[in-house]
């Protein structure tokens, strides 16, 4: 299935989850079921006009990030692999104010760097830390110093900011206490789409038989992680903790497929960089994410002229071109270029006209 998200110039939108889902007499296709008597055999397809679609709802505008787009009312499957709703939700907040929207509002949202599920782990991390500083905790010095570091934190991960990386660390740290005591050796093996969700879940609830085996508390578990935070970046970048900026736990490499050979690499693979944003920021980017977007793209409809694109890397796939990379610092900094549509537009703007003619 493909998500089609659609808008015309008057004032239409609309979404469609389009593509052929199977019905399945038993199983949901994740696992293999018995075929020798057949009773597991699809028995079509769900109907055009059953996917999941919306044209011109109540909210007047339309969200589309991975997330999951059918409520428990739906009786057909369609996945288990949802990702997290924390895209979702920020583009939803960004939106839903809003009266009127600019090109340079779109672009300003698709690079925002808000991280909710960080953003709400700080946010309890602070407050167990300041209940236990004003109960005279023992170990005080080591709460104050957590507040010192998350308490003003804005939740923004940017690449200039010491808080982010302890915040991003140190709820990893937390989940892989969690994980360990619930799944030992297995723990490194876990993966699932909606994993932030879970983790929120455990931050927010702190349900007692997901509190880690021989863990007094919730508070010592996040108490811990801080501290084993605090001593690997130590380690990591040494001891000034102005040094522990998010940009350098953050970094992406744009590789060329031949640039997985050695002797290639530092041919045609792009050097690597520092970036904003994370896997559950609007702007998806970097090694947590394990990638970036394939291309910012904004669409005024009152005058297509206004349109910008940014790519990754440029136009070219030919390395010693100037296009090669030419777009990659705009794309990883959030700078956007015209893209006029209009011939009086393209001609305005044309500096060079590259000409293909057939071989005599």
């Amino acid at each position: 299935m493909q998500s089609f998200v659609y808008a015309d110039v008057d004032g239409n939108i609309g979404y469609y989850g389009a593509g052929n889902v199977p019905v399945r007499p038993a199983g949901k296709g994740d696992v293999p079921v018995p075929g020798a008597s057949g009773g597991a055999d699809w028995t079509g397809y769900v109907p055009f006009e059953s996917l999941p679609n919306s044209k011109n709802p109540p909210t007047g505008f339309l969200v589309s990030a991975n997330n999951r787009i059918v409520g428990d009312s739906v009786t057909e499957f369609y996945t288990k692999m949802w990702m997290s709703p924390f895209r979702a939700r920020r583009i939803g907040d960004l939106l839903r104010p809003a009266t009127r929207l600019t090109v340079d509002d779109m672009n300003r949202f698709q690079n925002d760097t808000y991280s909710y599920p960080d953003a709400i782990f700080a946010a309890e991390a602070v407050r167990l830390a300041e209940a236990r500083i004003a109960a005279g905790d023992p170990e005080a010095g080591t709460w104050t110093s957590m507040v010192s570091y998350l308490g003003g934190w804005d939740g923004h991960l940017n690449v200039d900011s010491v808080s982010a990386t302890i915040a991003v660390r140190m709820r990893r740290q937390f989940v892989e206490r969690v994980l360990k005591a619930k799944l030992g050796d297995r723990a490194a093996r876990y993966a699932y789409y909606g994993r932030d969700t879970f983790v929120v879940n455990l931050v927010e609830k702190r349900p007692a038989r997901w509190l880690p085996e021989g863990a007094a508390d919730w508070e010592s578990v996040f108490l811990e992680s801080f501290v084993a935070t605090r001593e690997a970046l130590l380690k990591e970048f040494g001891p000034n903790p102005s040094s522990w900026k998010y940009g350098r736990i953050n970094t992406l490499t744009l590789a060329h497929p031949l640039g997985r050979i050695p002797r290639l690499a530092g041919l045609l693979n792009l050097p690597t960089m520092e970036l904003d944003g994370g896997p559950a920021t609007v702007k998806a980017m970097g090694v947590v994410s394990g990638a970036g977007p394939s291309m910012r793209f904004v669409v005024d409809l009152e005058d297509f002229d206004r349109a910008t694109l940014v790519l990754p890397s440029g136009n070219s796939g030919q390395h010693a071109s100037d296009h090669y990379d030419d777009q990659t610092e705009d794309w990883r900094v959030g700078r956007t270029a015209a893209l006029p549509f209009s011939e009086a537009a393209v001609a305005a703007a044309t500096v060079a006209t590259l000409r293909l003619e057939p071989a005599p």
